[in-house]
């Protein structure tokens, strides 16, 4: 395995690409990243993959089939640039001549906003330099989601973006809203808030500040379990009155109370070893104050 030093600036330019533990396909997927998801370049490794770091810090390795190579000049434009992110699970794009199917864009996925072509429809370039039209309606711009501030208006949002992925499946790795695990599924919701949590439930467990019990948790607030030894391995996102929604199996709704428990609100029996607040607190993590994303 050589590594060449090539440190640089790159975009996702598939739908979905997957992270991977090491340099080949057959090795773990830790994580996911999606379109327009902007990335640090660290090395090329074998000529075929790059070691990154996304924008929440996570490392890992990406073909380079997946990545748009910028450099620092158009990687500069690209953070100056009107910019949209997808708000809904699929944003579906179509070719502006034909009208044809061209592709998609999943949620928190990035296109810059090239105009307006008619009322609701918008074009869009993608990190490949292919344009496409889209229905603005399902696209928010990142400066309006980068300047969104944690406080109870914001919570119910990211709960109501935890419910509309209800029944999604768990996979491991899974960053995306059709198949979250239980990080991924709390760093979706958080997005809502203009928050980029950190990928993994043992990292998301430092972020904002400890509630002392149950009694003093708050709809929102992120509940974290731990393994025999200790070990943080999962996460939910509490909903009050006992019940919380997580990535386990697949994205449910369940009940800390055996009497509260319905066929579609399942007795969840593990109980949280720590709670952790983000409302009201800036965490260290926010597309606002994000290099890769803007210019500082």
């Amino acid at each position: 395995m050589t590594a060449a030093h090539a440190e640089g600036f790159g975009l996702v330019r598939i739908p979905v690409a997957p992270l991977r533990e090491a340099p080949a396909h057959e090795t773990e997927m830790g994580s996911q990243v999606t379109l327009g998801t902007p990335l640090r370049l660290d090395s090329l490794v074998d000529d075929s993959w790059w070691a990154l770091q996304t924008p929440c810090g996570y490392r890992g390795y990406i073909h380079k089939s997946s990545i748009e190579v910028l450099s620092e000049a158009e990687a500069h434009r690209w953070r100056e640039t009107p910019r949209l992110v997808s708000d809904v699970d699929i944003a579906r794009l179509s070719d502006p001549g034909t009208l044809s199917p061209a592709g998609y864009v999943p949620y928190g996925g990035v296109v810059e906003l090239i105009d307006t072509i008619m009322p609701g429809i918008i074009e869009v370039r993608l990190p490949s330099g292919i344009r496409a039209t889209a229905n603005a309606a399902l696209f928010i711009s990142l400066d309006e989601k980068g300047a969104r501030k944690v406080n109870n208006e914001t919570v119910e949002q990211v709960i109501a973006r935890g419910y509309e992925m209800l029944g999604a499946p768990y996979l491991w790795g899974g960053t995306t809203m059709l198949g979250p695990d239980c990080s991924g599924f709390t760093q979706l919701c958080w997005q809502e808030a203009g928050i980029l949590l950190p990928r993994n439930a043992s990292q998301q467990a430092k972020v904002g500040v400890e509630v002392p019990s149950m009694k003093e948790a708050r709809r929102g607030d992120l509940l974290f379990y731990t393994s025999p030894t200790g070990r943080v391995d999962h996460v939910a996102l509490y909903l009050g009155d006992g019940k919380m929604l997580q990535s386990s199996g697949y994205v449910f709704e369940g009940t800390m109370n055996k009497a509260d428990a319905t066929p579609t609100c399942p007795y969840y029996a593990r109980k949280p070893a720590l709670i952790r607040r983000l409302a009201g607190v800036v965490p260290p993590y926010s597309f606002a104050d994000n290099s890769l994303y803007f210019n500082e």
